[in-house]
């Protein structure tokens, strides 16, 4: 499958410490709502491994999932 997407990339790695500070410091549903709304984030993708715990309450509660490609889940942010 191939896909085209135009799009900026916020990654929450070791190519953007600052958002992946911010996510790692989340404490709720809420928390990882201002940090996409405040990051402008449309679409999510993660890796199984990460789809846990409260990351994974956050998703589903702020979240529509879109489509998934063996380990991976897009997102699609706000619900609506």
């Amino acid at each position: 499958m191939i896909s085209g997407l135009k799009a900026d990339s916020l990654f929450v790695n070791w190519y953007n410490p600052r958002v992946r500070d911010l996510v790692g410091a989340a404490r709720s549903p809420a928390d990882f709502e201002r940090i996409l709304s405040g990051e402008k984030v449309r679409f999510i993708v993660v890796e199984d491994s990460f789809r846990k715990g409260l990351l994974l309450a956050g998703l589903n509660m702020l979240c529509v999932e879109v489509a998934r490609v063996k380990n991976l889940t897009l997102y699609k942010y706000p619900r609506n």
